[in-house]
């Protein structure tokens, strides 16, 4: 004779089912750092028809080991489940911008805050946004504030436009001074002022970016969508020391070499002589300037513009200054940063009459 049979346990079954479904969405939202909300409704619905289904009593006419075994089952799922919930910059980013991924500027600590670019591709980067991203638990990311780029940043369509922005002097005056930076500046590194990290956008046809320290270190920039380009400024790494951006073509050319800092648009134009320096006191108009700020090596210098640089040692400094009467003028200043202990007094900067573009253009 067979042993003796026991009806089913609707309420235990239900009971389990509801377990197996509220364990990826807890796990899920732990991972991400998340709200619970689907797994509180998910244990709420299924202890409900537990109840309803057990009789009011759903722990009743338990199997033998059963609460051992869905502790097993629940322990097998629970790894997987955690990997598949993790999400990576990009994906916890979109949490906190409409806008796609334009690039990512991811830090090597563990617990160091990460930042995504997003913008519209083909817009340059107008109306972009930056979006901190943290790792957390399992290595998930976690997106943080959605950042809007300040003015400055805020790269324009149009490349032949008469709306660039102006350079004022530091409070508490706030009168002109006559000096802009050219649109070519603005449309390649932005430092954005409240956050470690540099943005901008690469010029057409460059296939590589490297970030230089003043030691002459270099660190490779991955580019993203449209030459778009994010670096994070880490403390105590190498980061902290960049110096400038260089832009490669297939060939190795150097495109464009920009600086990671702003500033000193003003001394390269008094240097140049189109502009002169005034006071509060005196009102003489005097036509205001455009610069273009480029930096180089002494050895690049030496190969590119086939002339020796001011001052020998470290990086080169030179800007396009061009007055709204058409005249331009090239300036060379050494930086007064060089690499070794002996060196010369600076020597004064060279300015020659340009054709608009910086020596090293080929």
């Amino acid at each position: 004779m067979s042993g003796p049979r026991f009806p089913p346990a609707p309420g235990f079954a239900a009971l389990v089912l509801t377990a197996v479904l509220s364990t990826p969405f807890a796990i899920a939202a732990a991972v991400r750092e998340s709200s619970p909300t689907g797994a509180f409704l998910v244990l709420g619905v299924g202890a409900v028809a537990a109840f309803v289904l057990g009789g009011g009593k759903p722990w009743r006419r338990i199997p033998r080991h059963g609460i051992l075994s869905v502790g097993v089952v629940l322990a097998l799922l629970g790894p997987p489940i955690a990997l598949a919930a993790r999400l990576d910059p990009a994906e916890a980013s979109r949490r906190a911008s409409r806008l796609p991924v334009a690039a990512l500027a991811i830090p090597s600590g563990r617990g160091s805050t990460g930042y995504v670019l997003h913008a519209q591709p083909g817009r340059f980067l107008n109306g972009a946004e930056l979006v901190r991203v943290r790792r957390s638990r399992l290595g998930s990311w976690t997106p943080g504030a959605s950042i809007r780029l300040p003015n400055g940043c805020r790269f324009p369509e149009r490349v032949g436009g008469t709306e660039e922005p102006d350079i004022l002097p530091s409070a508490p005056s706030e009168r002109h001074t006559g000096v802009r930076i050219a649109r070519n500046d603005v449309e390649r590194v932005c430092r954005v002022a409240s956050e470690p990290v540099v943005v901008g956008v690469a010029p057409p046809g460059t296939v590589r970016i490297e970030a230089e320290t003043i030691a002459g270190e270099e660190v490779e920039v991955p580019i993203g969508a449209g030459g778009a380009f994010a670096i994070i400024l880490e403390e105590d790494t190498i980061a902290t020391n960049f110096v400038r951006l260089a832009f490669h073509d297939a060939h190795g050319t150097l495109l464009d070499s920009k600086t990671t800092g702003s500033g000193e648009y003003a001394h390269f134009a008094y240097a140049s002589g189109l502009i002169r320096r005034t006071d509060d006191s005196e009102n003489t108009a005097q036509l205001p300037v455009t610069v273009s700020r480029y930096i180089l090596s002494s050895r690049e210098f030496r190969r590119l513009c086939r002339s020796e640089p001011p001052y020998g040692d470290g990086y080169v400094g030179i800007a396009i200054v061009r007055r709204d009467d058409g005249q331009t003028r090239e300036v060379v200043i050494g930086n007064g940063m060089p690499l070794s202990v002996i060196h010369r007094r600076p020597e004064p900067p060279i300015v020659r009459e340009s054709r608009g573009l910086p020596c090293f253009v080929v």
